[in-house]
């Protein structure tokens, strides 16, 4: 059989954990018979003589032959000896193609892990470990640590510990992290947030920025579950629902949550427009304990008018604050005295009784001579002392012709509602006839008696959503009316907040103003809840 038939030759099956086979060095095919496990070839021959006898025959003949897969019967015949004559090419051990993977592949491990601890012992280890840059705040010396570094330079111990330590201290590090390398569960499950000793080095910097802290959330989440650095500046600040929806959007973590902190947390929330629930202020159905009495409706009603004659506005006395986003509170000498000027005297409109503390009244009544003494002489200019005397006697003769000396005029300062009495008012207006004012039980609550009078200040909340901000200057298109409605207000104890459904017209996924979290809500602010 020629060279070029024995390529045609089936090869036979190599076991897969074979590291040799016995191949011909001159055809590379594999030998009938395989090496040993010391990779010794054992083949010496490929043909064997086989001696065929026919029945009645003595001695018969030989024939050379070999199994059908390696071509069958040889065209050489066997020699006189009886050997067969078919010469073999001699068979070399060689590496199977696994084994010279998996050499390969040790080669290649060795290779990696030695670059990988040059990279990391080496001078350039925080360059090649570093994944990205980091933000600006973050890339500047930490004062508070003393640190040494220039702005721009590496200062990743500023935040990883362990940074400026030597290899063994990483790989130690490494090995307590939580979840560890071989925590697959913990990788392919919910993901934890809780705190880590990386919100260990946050905290140095940035004090009392508890998670949720504004939210009254107990559990303490770590900062970069949601702040994530190595991206620029762009990583650090939330930009959408996404981050929030991990948890409140995630049946499985609340309930968990809940279970853990014994808190009561809403349901899902995935969308603003869809499933947020009530502002709850309103969805408890509270009321505004504020004691003073005022009536929206009223004010605004073509009825009433400002000190100029012009009707009053929202903006009248609701005024934003420096920044635009909130409103100042209100106060009484520079919202209310325009028109609430506490006029006692209608021949002397110009006389007011002091405002914000009883014992002051209390005082001005008991000198009420001196207090007119004092007005004739700076507000009608009597300089005379004759003249003076008698602009005193004669208001306080006045004074108790009406009867409004001693105690009748004390009950009518501090405890008249009396709204029909003729000639009331309220204003600062011009006025003629007797003396005519409500007391100060026509805005405030009063108790006590004429000698000891108590008026309850009035409680003004700042805020009624404090879990939440809002910018009434990014909102100054729209006006007041179309969010507030209080049109029909009459009673201090309407809370005029707008509703969810209120907010999503606008906050929703088809318009403009979009409905993220993060528009209303931060939650490392600290406010007071009320």
């Amino acid at each position: 059989m020629s060279q070029h038939d024995e390529h045609k030759w089936p090869h036979p099956y190599e076991r897969p954990n074979q590291k040799w086979i016995c191949g011909r060095s001159e055809t590379g095919l594999p030998c009938r018979l395989g090496p040993d496990q010391r990779g010794a070839c054992r083949t010496t021959a490929e043909c064997a003589p086989v001696l065929d006898r026919k029945p009645g025959e003595e001695k018969g003949h030989y024939r050379c032959t070999r199994p059908a897969e390696y071509g069958g019967p040889c065209s050489e015949g066997p020699l006189p000896s009886g050997a067969c004559g078919h010469s073999l090419p001699p068979c070399a051990p060689i590496r199977s193609w696994r084994y010279r993977r998996a050499i390969f592949t040790w080669w290649i491990v060795g290779l990696t892990t030695a670059t990988l601890l040059f990279l990391l012992s080496g001078p350039l280890r925080f360059r090649f470990t570093n994944p990205g840059p980091v933000s600006f705040a973050h890339s500047q010396p930490r004062a508070g640590l003393k640190s040494d570094h220039k702005a721009g330079e590496e200062n990743c111990a500023a935040c990883h510990r362990s940074a400026g330590d030597g290899f063994s201290s990483w790989v130690s590090s490494a090995g307590g992290a939580t979840p560890g390398l071989f925590h697959f569960a913990a990788f392919s499950g919910q993901p934890s947030f809780n705190s880590t000793s990386m919100d260990r080095a946050c905290s140095e910097c940035h004090r009392g920025h508890n998670f949720h802290h504004s939210a009254g959330i107990a559990e303490n989440v770590s900062c970069v579950s949601c702040h994530t650095e190595h991206q620029g500046d762009t990583g650090l600040h939330l930009r959408s629902s996404s981050e929030c929806s991990r948890c409140h959007g995630n049946s499985d973590y609340l309930r968990n949550h809940a279970r853990a902190t014994g808190s009561t947390l809403s349901g899902l929330v995935n969308s603003f427009s869809k499933d947020h629930p009530e502002f709850d202020v309103l969805a408890s159905g509270a009321r505004d304990t504020n004691t003073l009495r005022f009536n929206h409706a009223l004010h605004l009603s073509p009825e009433i008018a400002g000190a100029d004659g012009s009707q009053l506005q929202c903006s009248s006395c609701h005024q934003r604050d420096a920044a635009g986003a909130y409103h100042q509170p209100i106060n009484f000498q520079r919202h209310c005295q325009s028109c609430h000027s506490l006029q006692f005297d209608s021949a002397n409109p110009e006389m007011h009784l002091p405002h914000g503390d009883v014992k002051f009244v209390q005082a001005f009544l008991a000198s009420l001579p001196e207090q007119y003494e004092r007005f004739g002489r700076e507000g009608r200019n009597i300089t005379e002392r004759r003249a003076l005397a008698a602009f005193v006697e004669s208001n306080m003769r006045r004074f108790q012709q009406a009867q409004l000396g001693g105690e009748d005029l004390r009950q009518k300062v501090f405890f008249n509602r009396d709204r029909t009495a003729a000639g009331a008012r309220v204003s600062n207006l011009p006025a003629s006839g007797a003396a005519s004012f409500y007391g100060c039980a026509y805005c405030h609550e009063t108790s006590g008696t004429t000698t000891a009078p108590v008026v309850i200040a009035p409680s003004v909340p700042a805020r009624w959503l404090a879990r939440g901000s809002f910018n009434h200057f990014s909102h100054q298109s729209i006006s007041c009316e179309s969010c507030h409605q209080v049109g029909q207000s009459r009673s201090t104890a309407d809370i005029l907040l707008p509703g969810v459904k209120s907010c999503a017209m606008c906050h929703n996924a088809n318009s403009a103003p979009g409905e993220s979290c993060v528009v209303c809500h931060d939650y490392h602010r600290k406010v007071a809840i009320p």
